[in-house]
């Protein structure tokens, strides 16, 4: 059904025209938008081909497509037999047709291997596991526990006397820096 809408609201837009009528009935300038939209690279004027040859190849266009839906009822309702043996003699074009092409291995073989391959190799090893995990993850936690072994433990002391000390040694430090900025 939404095809023959679609043929049937085609035909309407061929046959009346609508951006002609916008254009009379409204004074909308450019309402062929398509053709305004390429005209540029066309640099044709808006009637360039005369009515009789227009008309000629909307026919010829709807020949062919009612050609083409008589042939798929002559061989899909009223001689089945006649698709085997049409298949038998065109197989290889039958084989490329229905496999699309082979754009999907195509694409597969020169677009998803190699980067599957390079995110395998160079992505998950070197950047995720090398420099997220290594550097980034685990060298941080390298580097706190280092620095918490060999330095930060001696620290702590367990007596007040020392903590008070380091008070007001770091005040110090801050009253000479901020002092010394004025």
């Amino acid at each position: 059904m939404p095809l023959v809408v679609l043929a049937v609201l085609s035909v309407i837009g061929g046959f009346f025209r609508p951006a002609r009528r916008v254009r009379e009935l409204f004074g909308v300038e450019k309402s062929n938008s398509l053709h305004h939209f390429l005209q540029p690279v066309v640099n044709a004027p808006e009637h360039a081909i005369d009515h009789a040859t227009e008309f000629g190849l909307a026919a010829l266009t709807t020949g062919v497509g009612l050609a083409g839906i008589a042939l798929a009822t002559l061989l899909y309702y009223w001689r089945r037999d006649l698709v085997p043996k049409l298949v038998g003699a065109i197989h290889p074009l039958y084989v490329l047709v229905r496999d699309k092409y082979r754009i999907d291995e195509l694409y597969d073989a020169v677009i998803v291997r190699p980067l599957n391959a390079l995110s395998r190799s160079v992505l998950a090893r070197f950047v995720d596991q090398g420099l997220i995990d290594g550097v980034g993850v685990n060298g941080t936690a390298n580097l706190v526990r280092a620095s918490a072994d060999g330095a930060l433990k001696y620290l702590q002391t367990g007596l007040a006397q020392s903590y008070i000390a380091m008070m007001v040694l770091g005040g110090a430090l801050l009253v000479a820096w901020l002092v010394r900025g004025a």
